[in-house]
């Protein structure tokens, strides 16, 4: 049955969300061979009784934090979900965690031309290197880079950031109790 989620909705649902721990799943993913990174936690976003995705965060060892660099996040899809929705839904997510400014209105430009509607199965990775830049990957092929560090810590920041907006999400995903 296919379900496309559109941003208005995919905003409703996401306030009524749950998160439960997925450990035992982690995904294939595209971590830059030369990364040295290791698996800090694994989450699952749930929406009432859909649920919409894996995610799997892998820092340097010893380095659970929203700080650590270089990172990888991974989202693999359990739903398809069209590319403007998830435009739309990273734009909504800064402006609940009060971080409008005029760059992210070329941000979200710059991420709707790169992101793909996802089906279930499919991956986007973010990898940000030392430098805090972004790279973009879907099913383990590089999508484009957004060279702006101040990027990377606003996006990641959705998730782990301490102001984030599903804070039992980032708990998992930084291994915490």
């Amino acid at each position: 049955m296919k379900i496309l989620l559109h941003a208005g909705a995919l905003g409703i649902l996401l306030l009524l969300s749950s998160v439960t721990q997925s450990t035992n799943d982690i995904s294939r993913s595209a971590l830059p061979a030369q990364s040295n990174l290791q698996h800090c936690g694994s989450a699952r976003l749930k929406v009432l009784f859909w649920e919409v995705y894996k995610s799997h965060l892998f820092t340097p060892a010893n380095t659970c934090t929203e700080a650590a660099r270089p990172l990888y996040l991974e989202i693999e899809y359990l739903r398809e979900i069209e590319g403007s929705a998830l435009v739309e839904q990273t734009g909504k997510e800064w402006r609940e965690q009060g971080l409008e400014s005029p760059e992210q209105a070329r941000w979200l430009g710059q991420l709707g031309t790169l992101w793909p509607d996802v089906t279930p199965g499919d991956r986007i990775g973010l990898y940000l290197d030392r430098r805090g830049e972004a790279t973009f990957y879907f099913n383990d092929k590089p999508l484009g880079r957004i060279s702006e560090p101040a990027f990377g810590r606003d996006f990641v920041g959705i998730w782990l950031a301490e102001n984030t907006t599903r804070p039992a999400l980032r708990r998992q995903l930084l291994g915490l109790p």
